[in-house]
């Protein structure tokens, strides 16, 4: 700052204090044109603190939003796995019913017997049948009336266990048991029959 004197003439004092002001708005000017502030505000000096802040906002917000992309990244690949997963689920249960079936087959073929399945509808088949008789006659007991089923299967067929009933009989077997219940007792046996391996949806 430029100081003058009492003893300095009042022409001097004057052009001193115009080259004083002179310098103190060019510096003023020269940093509002360094820092890309307006030359004509003195506010804009204080806004330098709010700058600070906006950019320190605007950093925040750029963090925020790249842990959001992250966090759908990571949906995206939870959501694939989960398909592949299910794909997965689906194939095996399919290559489990075909291997299912693929069993059945060599067990026919192998024992020219008549399959799990077929033996089980031939079972209730039969204790249906009995059932039937109790119903007619309330003298027979449980146990008396499916042995003598039992007994009429196994002699028409010439068979010591049922089990060992050959395959290709097995549509005869099951007719015989619906046809004699029918006409023994009048009651039909209308028992579906299940032909494949249930695994679940």
């Amino acid at each position: 700052m430029v100081n003058a004197s009492s003893r300095t003439r009042p022409e001097v004092r004057t052009r001193l204090d115009y080259l004083q002001e002179h310098l103190i708005n060019e510096v003023y000017a020269a940093f509002a044109r360094l820092t890309g502030l307006p030359e004509s505000s003195s506010r804009a000096i204080e806004d330098l603190d709010d700058l600070a802040r906006i950019e320190s906002a605007l950093a925040a917000i750029d963090t925020l939003a790249e842990r959001q992309e992250k966090l759908e990244q990571s949906q995206e690949k939870l959501e694939d796995s989960q398909d592949r997963a299910r794909g997965a689920w689906r194939d095996m249960r399919t290559e489990l019913l075909e291997l299912a079936a693929r069993v059945r087959a060599l067990e026919q073929k192998a024992t020219g017997t008549i399959t799990k399945e077929q033996r089980g509808y031939i079972y209730q088949l039969v204790n249906r049948w009995a059932d039937a008789r109790i119903q007619r006659d309330s003298r027979l007991s449980i146990g008396a009336a499916r042995a003598a089923c039992w007994g009429i299967v196994k002699q028409k067929y010439t068979l010591s266990k049922y089990e060992d009933l050959p395959i290709e009989k097995y549509a005869e077997c099951v007719d015989f048991i619906k046809r004699t219940c029918r006409d023994s007792t009048g009651v039909e046996l209308d028992l579906p029959e299940q032909t494949k391996l249930d695994l679940g949806s």
